[in-house]
């Protein structure tokens, strides 16, 4: 059965790409540090815009979803209600009224020893999705006076000695769009982390290569029906299996002995017609009676 979400005490979480849920493999969960991670592999797709839903059913505390990309926080929300609510992550605000979407985008690597030490080729492998779920309490809405909005740079390059074998894609932001920022922000006090959820991605090749995925079978061949005239009979042949193969050759077999067995009787037939005829010749010819009338018969 197709998996394509995480769940977790109601709370269900997913990766889409074109309006599709991603599938998702090798599913783990584990502690770290007291806390609950749910962790799965899914398939990336080079220039494909994506976004990340979360749903929740009804609710005894209020939550607090937060969204990192490759490891920076990218968005958070809190719903000031404990009724079934669904959350979608696909943009960052770039301003008041601009927005960027989500996408993975071919790794940009270079042969440039000075990036080595920098922040971003420290793990080249931590490239993940994560969504971090807590509870929260008292939650009171408020008008920020300053702007929440920081400028997100583009990932930078990785050392291609970093890269190689381990990660052929990364996050970055489509081209700046119209959009409406709310001007409302949350005050709260955290109680009890829930969860992690954890989507680790991969090209959809290094994901089988890596054994994640398992190779696709061999295609199977279909053979294209063709035509065998037989005798005045044509047989189709539509490549059956091999039990159906015998039963086709005695069909065949039977045919042939059938009509092997009628030229058979029609040469008798021939035959025995040719011996009658022989005889009657003989009973009705008369050798004197080819003669001239001077040549004496004297037989």
């Amino acid at each position: 059965m197709t998996k394509t979400c995480l769940n977790y005490a109601g709370i269900r979480t997913s990766v889409e790409l074109a309006g599709i849920e991603a599938e998702y493999y090798g599913v783990s969960e584990s502690e770290i540090e007291g806390e609950r991670h749910i962790m799965g592999w899914i398939a990336s797709d080079a220039e494909k815009a994506f976004r990340v839903r979360v749903e929740n059913g009804p609710l005894e505390d209020f939550l607090r979803k937060v969204l990192f990309l490759d490891g920076v926080i990218a968005q958070h929300t809190i719903k000031l209600s404990k009724e079934p609510s669904t959350v979608i992550f696909d943009h960052v605000m770039t301003s008041h009224k601009t927005k960027r979407s989500f996408k993975f985008s071919p790794l940009d690597t270079t042969d440039d020893d000075a990036v080595l030490d920098s922040f971003t080729s420290a793990d080249p492998g931590s490239r993940e999705i994560i969504v971090k779920v807590c509870s929260v309490e008292n939650p009171i809405a408020y008008n920020w006076t300053s702007s929440p909005f920081t400028s997100r740079p583009e990932i930078m390059k990785i050392h291609e000695t970093l890269a190689k074998g381990k990660i052929n894609h990364h996050i970055t932001y489509g081209e700046e769009t119209s959009a409406f920022a709310s001007e409302n922000s949350v005050q709260f006090k955290a109680k009890a982390h829930l969860v992690t959820f954890v989507f680790k991605y991969r090209p959809l090749a290094t994901l089988r290569r890596m054994g994640v995925i398992p190779q696709p079978g061999p295609v199977a061949r279909t053979k294209r029906p063709r035509e065998r005239k037989l005798s005045c009979i044509q047989v189709k042949e539509e490549g059956p299996p091999a039990a159906a193969i015998g039963n086709t050759l005695n069909e065949r077999e039977k045919f042939l002995m059938l009509e092997l067995e009628s030229l058979r009787n029609e040469n008798d037939q021939l035959r025995a017609e040719n011996r009658r005829v022989r005889k009657k010749l003989k009973k009705s010819h008369n050798p004197s009676a080819d003669l001239p009338d001077d040549v004496m018969d004297l037989s």
